[in-house]
């Protein structure tokens, strides 16, 4: 049967400002998290206690680059902090910075090439805003060698400084999306395509999920002991036993390349760049919308739908309903 989505609201201020280039939304125990991306910002919206997380752009305890995802386990807020290659922990009561794990490294190049990229290319890294990645109406990167030095310098003494609170074993390249599962952080990342598992009680990595048909590894969602994986440029959803971390199937369910999906007890909603789809468990079609901005993310909630629409800069709440052209 068909369905409807009745528009709610349109979230696009928090804190008295505008939503800029949102990037994820994700409800836990009624609170809404938003990874903010163009205001280097995490947004947690639960009534009557709004707050954010950091909000200036660089490599600090406060300081985000781009975050893609966050979310919320145990009262931890973990946020894929994108453009400097980690997954920063702050606490929900206290909102203090905990701790970090990841360095920019690619699992695929020797260690001598990796420390190369770290100190020539991540430390004097300038914005994360890059003309291939933004509109260009919207951005102005310019790099010049002073700001290169003054980032080269802000990031050595923010890694002395952080070394004690700093995981730099786990090799990270754009973490793209990150679920917790018992005392197991699984996070995506884009350009070391693979899953990784890291266990927060040992401080470790434990396993990598890993696939040669791996293309960019969008976010993931657990729902019934089963994770699905968002494989965009592939459009292709992997499915995995989260008690093996065995392959259970693929799919090919979209028109466009998938980048987030969440799972209830109903449906599954996915979206990607150029849409957004609500299906049954079965994997039809109950509701399709193509065009109208930027899709970067989706979540379920009992019967309501929470679609990011990125370059509208605004957080879209749906209402799912009985179709009544059935």
């Amino acid at each position: 049967m068909k369905k409807d989505l009745k528009l709610l609201q349109n979230i696009n201020i928090v804190n008295n400002s505008n939503l800029f280039l949102p990037n994820s939304v994700s409800i836990i125990k009624n609170k809404i998290v938003i990874a903010d991306g163009g205001n280097n910002r995490v947004c947690i919206l639960n009534n009557c206690d709004d707050f954010q997380i950091a909000g200036d752009f660089g490599l600090g305890r406060y300081k985000l680059k781009e975050p893609v995802y966050a979310t919320i386990s145990d009262n931890i807020i973990y946020i894929c902090d994108w453009h400097n290659h980690r997954i920063v922990m702050y606490d929900y009561k206290t909102k203090q910075y905990l701790s970090e794990i990841g360095i920019y490294s690619n699992k695929y190049t020797s260690y001598l090439k990796n420390i190369t990229r770290l100190l020539l290319l991540q430390m004097p890294a300038n914005g994360a805003f890059i003309l291939s990645h933004f509109p260009k109406d919207i951005t102005n990167h310019k790099t010049t060698i002073v700001n290169r030095i003054n980032n080269f310098v802000e990031s050595f003494f923010y890694y002395a400084y952080n070394f004690n609170n700093i995981n730099f074993k786990v090799k990270i390249d754009k973490p793209n999306g990150c679920i917790i599962i018992n005392d197991l952080l699984y996070f995506t990342q884009k350009n070391n395509k693979c899953i990784t598992i890291y266990d927060l009680k040992e401080k470790k990595v434990i396993y990598e999920i890993e696939n040669t048909s791996f293309g960019r590894l969008g976010q993931l969602t657990i729902y019934e002991n089963k994770i699905f994986i968002c494989d965009e440029p592939n459009n292709i959803l992997w499915i995995y036993d989260s008690n093996s971390n065995k392959l259970i199937e693929s799919k090919i369910i979209t028109k466009y390349n998938i980048f987030s999906i969440s799972v209830n007890k109903y449906y599954i909603a996915t979206c990607g760049e150029i849409g957004f789809t609500l299906f049954d468990r079965n994997y039809n079609i109950l509701y399709e919308k193509i065009g109208d901005g930027e899709y970067h993310s989706v979540v379920l909630d009992q019967n309501e739908l929470y679609v990011c629409n990125r370059l509208e800069g605004r957080i879209e709440k749906y209402k799912i309903m009985e179709s009544i052209n059935e």
